[in-house]
């Protein structure tokens, strides 16, 4: 059953100038050193037509009552923006972030 008589309200001054959505992964998306896959890429690209691939290296430190490690990590992060960089959505394998700017 639909109504169509539903009427839509709108605000005089738009309520949120900012949106945020992050979506963390208990178990790390199988994402290759290439980036996405190309199903994933090529919806990504229609909406989000810059790309920037990041770098990141991190140390971890392990601390424990006898022994104390340092370890190396690196690994990679897909920027995509919009054409005015309005939007920006970034996927890692444990994170997918998007962020929408007014």
């Amino acid at each position: 059953m639909s109504n169509n008589n539903v009427k839509r309200r709108k605000y005089k001054k738009d309520f949120l100038n900012k949106v945020i959505v992050r979506v963390d992964f208990d178990t790390p998306l199988p994402i290759a050193a290439s980036g996405p896959a190309k199903g994933i890429y090529g919806t990504v690209k229609e909406r989000f037509p810059i790309t920037e691939e990041k770098k990141l290296i991190g140390k971890e430190l392990l601390i424990g009552p006898d022994v104390t490690k340092e370890r190396s990590i690196e690994s990679k992060e897909w920027h995509y923006y919009g054409k005015n960089r309005e939007k920006h959505l970034t996927i890692t394998p444990n994170v997918i972030f998007i962020e929408y700017n007014k």
